[in-house]
């Protein structure tokens, strides 16, 4: 016998309609489940089963109250869903960090994917400190907020250019340009 757990997945997933827009990779925990009386049937079985025993119904035509199909979700039976991204955290108002390392922003393993074109692979192959699951993850995580991830860079990027073009240029810097070696 299925669990609620379980036919509330399948249900999410036979309404591709509905939620076909779920992001990529991202692991769906079911908050409400749906009402178990209307998928449970006589015995434990679930109505789906008893079902295919009946007539077929013309497409188009709405189902009685007495006879609800288990793939069609409604208000009486809505989820809430919440996405969630293994090995990252995001907090209220701040920036995507990975779980084991949370000094380790999104963002800065999506610049070495933007910058150098890394693969995850080769993030790791960089970064020792980095597990292929977490690359992934944060690869995942920015194909999926695209907008938040690149606003963050660009913020980054012109705090670091205001901060050079205000800090003073080091005496060794004004030497070897004196000479014309940069």
């Amino acid at each position: 016998m299925a669990t609620p757990f379980t036919l509330a997945k399948r249900a999410a997933a036979r309404s591709s309609d509905r939620y076909g827009d779920l992001p990529l990779g991202a692991v769906i925990r079911t908050v409400v489940l749906i009402n178990i009386d209307s998928h449970i049937g006589r015995g434990g079985r679930r109505v789906q089963q008893d079902a295919r025993r009946r007539p077929p119904i013309k497409p188009g035509t709405p189902d009685p109250p007495c006879r609800r199909s288990p793939t069609r979700i409604d208000e009486e039976h809505a989820m809430a869903l919440e996405l969630t991204y293994p090995h990252i955290w995001k907090g209220q108002g701040e920036p995507a960090r990975l779980q084991r390392v949370p000094r380790i922003r999104v963002a800065q393993i999506v610049m070495d994917y933007v910058a150098y074109g890394w693969s995850p692979d080769e993030m790791c192959r960089q970064h020792p400190y980095l597990h292929p699951a977490e690359a992934h993850a944060a690869m995942t995580y920015y194909f999926d907020h695209q907008d938040e991830i690149d606003r963050e860079i660009q913020t980054e990027w012109q705090q670091v250019q205001q901060d050079r073009s205000q800090s003073a240029r080091s005496p060794f810097l004004l030497h070897i340009k004196a000479k014309g070696l940069l």
